[in-house]
């Protein structure tokens, strides 16, 4: 039973059902929130979120069935565009089961996402942002005035790192998942409602090879960038992962690595206009 005063993950679980910013916290917005929805569908409107109330938000937040369609991805597609890849035929099957679930990417949507899954999963080798930090002057780059004033408590300790620099965004559990990378309470709770998931069920199935592939067409969904990447333009992508505008890229375009992932672009696209067995 979740009341006023409660915190915690089922609470942003339940922010993100009802359409709020999932901040984890049950105040008077929330149960204002949660009376309206009561009401509206015949509940007795207590603010009280038990059973009942769980089971119609669930019932009515269940993601829809996948359409027929989308893109399939081959193995051999895998093993060529990510050569250190360790399971080119699991991968090949999770973004095919991806792309049937968001079929309205073409191609071209696809060459864009699997770019960015170049670079942001290292090549299809990690899908878990890696913590592990052994040089202050690394997290000083990465994280700036996040770090603190004494960055080098927080080498060799990723919770304590994470806890740190994601204060902000859920600390270390709101550390980046899949293979665009999902950071913050919000996007992970998010992703949970939208897959059917309790946000401790979603944030697990975001390190398995099969919700690491979901969340990239997701995300891009998500953010409303499935147009720009079905037109072929990367670097509005590229603004819509980063936080961007297209002409802010400059500040960090050598940062995020910018001339690769646009020349990964061409390369998938080429990739993926070829049929390889």
């Amino acid at each position: 039973m979740l009341r006023r005063g409660a915190r915690g993950p089922e609470v942003a679980r339940l922010q993100g059902l009802l359409g709020q910013v999932a901040d984890g916290e049950f105040g008077p917005v929330t149960e204002a929130a949660v009376r309206d929805w009561q009401r509206a569908r015949g509940l007795t409107a207590d603010g009280l979120v038990g059973p009942k109330t769980w089971a119609a938000l669930e019932a009515e937040a269940a993601p829809p069935v996948p359409k027929a369609g989308g893109v399939e991805i081959t193995a051999a597609q895998i093993r060529e565009g990510f050569p250190r890849c360790a399971d080119p035929s699991a991968w090949a099957a999770a973004f095919s089961s991806a792309s049937e679930r968001f079929p309205a990417f073409n191609r071209t949507g696809w060459a864009c996402i699997l770019a960015k899954a170049n670079t942001e999963a290292g090549g299809l080798t990690r899908w878990d942002e890696n913590l592990f930090y052994t040089s202050a002057e690394q997290v000083k780059r990465m994280f700036g005035g996040r770090a603190g004033a004494n960055p080098e408590k927080l080498l060799r300790n990723p919770r304590l790192l994470g806890d740190t620099v994601y204060s902000h965004l859920g600390g270390y559990d709101g550390r980046g998942l899949g293979v665009i990378q999902l950071t913050g309470l919000a996007n992970h709770s998010a992703f949970a409602m939208d897959m059917g998931k309790s946000l401790t069920e979603a944030r697990a199935y975001m390190q398995t090879i099969p919700g690491a592939a979901m969340t990239a067409p997701w995300y891009l969904d998500h953010y409303g960038a499935t147009a720009k990447a079905n037109a072929g333009d990367m670097k509005a992508v590229l603004a819509v992962v980063a936080g961007k505008t297209v002409d802010g890229l400059s500040t960090i375009w050598t940062a995020i690595h910018g001339d690769q992932q646009m020349a990964d672009f061409e390369r998938f696209r080429k990739l993926l206009g070829r049929t390889l067995a």
